[in-house]
């Protein structure tokens, strides 16, 4: 069950660390902005909220931005890049991160990160801020599981399955630096991403699941964490390839394009590909160096068959 849930959801990008923005970042009219903002928020215990920020950064202008910060909320832990970023080209600052290699004009980049935050009495609730004006600013959660507040949303949330399980998505538009936005979850239920990962702890004494992955961690305790995971940066990666294909199709005035099985066919394979570089790297079986060259490789294939495919 486990394999059969990581399978369909898949793709991340880059990651960055920096020091604080220049004042004019608040300026509506500076041109680094953060197009859009997605947080995925899941729980991994009782006590433990696990989550996925993506920020996908944009400089209009023609002069480079020497750094990108990142602001994460007050109290996380176990911060990680998860695509993108070399640990020498990151700092860490007060408010979060830097990624100190910038971005030159006229590009884009994706960073995505992973940390915890505490839950107390199954709530968990901080302000988190931007760096640069935000576009759009996304929270997703399982609904059944968690539930979510936070000001200023779009009246309409949206609702969409990923491999047979639901997950609702809460949109902020506008968001700027220096005022910060309160998110409060409640854990209401069991994950069912967790249902599925513990199953593997409970049948696996021996500290190998029954597909004969190694279990992570001190007497088999971590697997199930570290499984939740890579399902949550498949999600991400998911979720990137539905912006591509979206904003794809809006640039051809949503023109439809034949379907080519081929494609469809190829795609699949090198979303299995991405989940076993996934499951590799948290086994630490491979190096940074190699995960990300396969795993920018693979995304380089994924990203000309989605423009293909309507």
């Amino acid at each position: 069950m486990k394999s059969k849930i990581v399978s369909l959801l898949i793709v991340i990008i880059m990651l960055p660390f920096g020091l604080v923005p220049k004042e004019t970042s608040a300026d509506g009219k500076y041109p680094v902005r953060i197009t859009e903002q997605n947080i995925i928020a899941t729980p991994i215990d009782q006590k433990t909220l696990q989550l996925i920020q993506i920020v996908n950064f944009k400089n209009s202008g023609k002069k480079k931005e020497d750094q990108l910060p990142i602001y994460l909320p007050e109290g996380y832990s176990k911060l990680q890049v998860r695509s993108g970023l070399e640990e020498k080209d990151m700092k860490e600052i007060e408010k979060g991160i830097v990624d100190v290699t910038g971005l030159n004009p006229g590009k884009e980049k994706q960073i995505i990160l992973s940390y915890n935050m505490p839950l107390t009495q199954s709530k968990s609730q901080w302000a988190i801020e931007t760096s640069y004006v935000t576009e759009s600013f996304q929270v997703i959660i399982q609904p059944g599981i968690m539930s979510f507040e936070a000001s200023n949303l779009v009246t309409q949330s949206d609702l969409f399955e990923m491999n047979n399980q639901e997950f609702r998505r809460f949109t902020r538009v506008d968001l700027h630096p220096d005022t910060p936005w309160t998110l409060s979850f409640s854990f209401i239920g069991q994950s069912s991403l967790n249902n599925e990962t513990s199953r593997a702890e409970d049948s696996s004494p021996s500290k190998y699941t029954e597909d004969g992955y190694k279990i992570i961690g001190k007497e088999g305790i971590g697997y199930g964490k570290a499984a939740i995971t890579i399902i949550l940066i498949v999600l991400a990666i998911s979720i990137t390839l539905i912006g591509l294909k979206r904003d794809y199709e809006r640039s051809l005035n949503k023109s439809v394009k034949p379907k080519r099985t081929w494609l469809q066919t190829e795609k699949e394979s090198l979303l299995q590909e991405m989940v076993q570089l996934e499951k590799d790297y948290e086994m630490k079986l491979i190096s940074d160096k190699t995960y990300r060259e396969t795993y920018n490789s693979i995304r380089k294939k994924l990203t000309k068959i989605i423009v293909e495919l309507k």
